[in-house]
C-alpha cells in the first residue's frame, strides 16, 4: 500500500514542530506494511497547497495523512472537516496573512475527510493516549492542506483517501501537553493502520 505522510516546518513561535519529528521517524524507522513517502511541507499557505497537490499527483497514493501541530490543544486532534477558508492574523513563513479568503474560488465550503476518522480516533485511544475527532482544521495552514488534498483528489479523480491529524506541542516552552514524542510517533502509526485495515 502506498502512503504518503507530510509535517510541516516550524513556524511562529514555534523553534521546531513537533509533525515533522513524527514524519522523519517515520520515515527512518518505516511502518510494516507500507510503501511510505514522507515529505516536510512549508508553512506557507500558496507553497504548501502547491506540494500538497504535486504529491498526489506524483506517487498516486492509497491514502494520504498530514500531521500538523496544534499549540492551544493538549490531546491528539483527528481532523473530521477542511473547510474552504484561509483566515489568519498569524503571518505564514512567508509572511503571508489574510482575512475570509477561499482557498478554490469555485469550491464547495467544506470538504469531509475521507479516511477513517472514527477508527483512527478508537486505534489511537487503545494505546491510551487522549484523543478526539475535532470538526474542522481551523484556517491556518494545516487547513489549507487538507482541503487542497481533498479537493485536488476530487478533481482529478484519485482513489486516494486523505486525512489530517493535529498533535498538540510537545517540543518547546509552549507545549500545553504531557504527552512525548513517542506519544505522537506512535498515534500516527496507529492512525495510518487503522486507516489500511479499514479500507481493505
Amino acid at each position: 500500500m502506498k502512503v504518503v505522510v507530510t509535517g510541516f516546518e516550524p513556524f511562529g513561535e514555534h523553534a521546531e514542530n513537533p509533525s515533522r519529528l513524527i514524519v522523519r521517524r517515520l520515515g527512518a524507522e518505516g511502518v510494516a506494511g507500507f510503501d511510505l513517502v514522507t515529505a516536510e511541507l512549508p508553512t506557507v499557505f500558496a507553497a504548501a497547497g502547491a506540494e500538497i497537490r504535486r504529491l498526489l499527483d506524483a506517487h498516486r497514493p492509497d491514502l494520504l495523512l498530514s500531521i500538523g501541530v496544534a499549540s492551544n490543544r493538549s490531546v491528539i486532534s483527528v481532523e473530521r472537516i477542511g473547510l474552504n477558508l484561509d483566515d489568519t492574523a498569524l503571518p505564514d513563513n512567508a509572511g503571508f496573512a489574510t482575512e475570509a479568503r477561499p482557498i478554490v474560488t469555485s469550491g464547495p465550503l467544506a470538504l469531509a475527510a475521507t479516511l477513517p476518522v472514527l477508527a483512527m480516533r478508537a486505534a489511537i485511544g487503545r494505546l491510551g493516549l487522549p484523543v478526539e475527532v475535532s470538526n474542522h482544521a481551523g484556517t491556518y495552514v494545516c487547513n489549507h492542506v487538507l482541503y487542497a488534498a481533498l479537493h485536488h483528489a476530487a478533481a482529478k479523480g484519485h482513489a486516494t483517501r486523505i486525512g489530517f491529524l493535529h498533535v498538540p506541542q510537545v517540543i518547546d516552552p509552549t507545549a500545553k501537553s504531557n504527552l512525548g514524542l513517542d506519544d505522537l510517533v506512535a498515534a500516527a502509526r496507529a492512525a495510518l493502520q487503522a486507516a489500511a485495515g479499514a479500507g481493505a
